[in-house]
């Protein structure tokens, strides 16, 4: 009888060793880490990106969210790289326009699978741009920008102006007097570098393409060799033959540009509204503002300029897609996406969303030209991006120093679009 009391005991002691050994292999189980790749981090104002992320984990116990930021020039190379190590980043930001080369890259699963399976009011972001890509839906848009025309005010008016140009007319004037007021002074600058992400054709060509309400497609069909891209060619040749653009614009990323701009070197520079905190951080001092896009001087419709969103997608490679799935989201969501936009002076894809801009004045401007412009970006859901502008980039000098004629340039960048397009 003893015996038997001794080995109960012994089995007892045993079962309750283990159970706590149990218990915390469960729970080691349960905690997620999510890798989050973006750009957004660096172009928001500094520490709100952070505390958001410690708010979701606060709410989320057993998720931990690492952020992976780096400049968006370097997201899409690094994220193409990893895709063929096949370690992808649990979730990371889309730039559309790349939304393509991703799915050909079998990076994404589609958001739609996990949206539906959630509470998660899909119909708030569906005007932002929750489009239908292969017949899925793969990411969902957290906030959207406009690239307007960035002008330092200082320069401006000490070449003789109080307001921004609203023709080309007065923009080639306002950039000629700029340019004239000393060394290291310059009209415009622009970054035409072929080296990725080379996406310099979308913002310093086709801004000025849709104030003119062109398109560089038409029906789905290239429509390079129209009107108002032959004009907006012929307008860039006559700022570089005015020697008004800052040396080197041909070598440059944006980026590169966008420094000039926050240096005080440059009048004007087309950018995004999320390049405004950027600005601020670089020089605090610097007093600038953002504009319309200007238009030639007989043009009587509606002007136009690029949009640009930032999307989030969860990759094919997420361990725990569900909670990856959650988290982005999560990010669209009323709250978080007001902080979101708030912070990166951009405009919330959730309707229910609702940023208090006061005290942000260029912000305040920002949103003033969204409601007033047509919002375009003719290569959402178009293959091979990356190729087709790094194509053009390639034969510009040869405008750029008068060896070829527009018309030339031109059809010689659609004849190998179309290459590039049916490869």
């Amino acid at each position: 009888m003893n015996t038997r009391l001794r080995l109960l005991g012994t089995v007892l002691a045993v079962t309750i060793l283990f159970v706590p050994v149990m218990s915390s292999s469960v729970a080691a189980q349960d905690n997620v880490t999510i890798e989050f790749m973006q750009w957004w981090q660096p172009e928001m104002e500094e520490g709100v990106f952070e505390a958001l992320i410690e708010d979701y984990e606060e709410s989320h116990p057993n998720v931990n969210v690492k952020l992976l930021s780096m400049p968006f020039d370097e997201v899409r190379s690094q994220l193409l790289v990893q895709a063929k190590a096949r370690n992808l980043p649990d979730v990371f930001g889309v730039h559309p326009p790349y939304l393509a080369t991703y799915l050909e890259n079998d990076m994404l699963v589609p958001i739609e699978d996990y949206v539906e399976n959630s509470d998660f009011n899909v119909d708030n972001v569906r005007a932002a741009g929750y489009e239908e890509v292969n017949g899925k839906h793969w990411t969902l848009p957290v906030t959207t920008f406009i690239y307007p025309l960035f002008y330092n005010k200082s320069l401006m008016e000490e070449a003789g102006f109080t307001s921004p140009p609203e023709t080309l007319l007065e923009f080639k004037t306002y950039a000629k007097a700029i340019n004239e007021l000393g060394p290291n002074k310059y009209g415009v600058g622009f970054g035409f570098s072929t080296s990725a992400p080379a996406d310099a054709f979308s913002t310093d060509v086709m801004d000025w393409v849709y104030a003119r309400n062109g398109h560089i497609f038409k029906d789905g069909e290239l429509n390079l060799t129209s009107q108002p891209f032959l004009d907006t060619l012929i307008f860039l040749q006559k700022l570089n033959e005015m020697g008004v653009v800052s040396p080197g614009s041909l070598a440059k990323q944006h980026s590169k540009a966008m420094e000039e701009f926050a240096a005080g070197r440059l009048g004007f520079l087309l950018s995004s509204t999320a390049h405004i905190q950027i600005v601020k951080n670089r020089n605090p001092d610097l007093d600038f503002n953002v504009a319309k896009v200007p238009v030639p001087m007989d043009y009587s419709g509606q002007g136009g300029t690029r949009v640009a969103r930032w999307d989030v997608g969860v990759s094919r490679d997420a361990e725990d897609k569900e909670e990856a799935a959650e988290f982005a989201m999560w990010l669209a969501t009323k709250g978080p996406n007001t902080k979101v936009a708030m912070a990166s002076n951009s405009f919330p894809s959730n309707a229910a969303a609702k940023p208090d801009l006061s005290g942000k004045p260029i912000a305040e401007k920002a949103f003033e030209i969204k409601q007033t412009v047509r919002l375009e970006e003719d290569f959402i859901g178009k293959s091979k991006v990356t190729d087709m502008q790094r194509a053009f980039l390639r034969k510009l000098p040869q405008l750029w120093n008068g060896k070829i004629a527009p018309e030339e340039l031109a059809s010689s960048v659609q004849d190998e679009w179309k290459e590039i397009l049916s490869e």
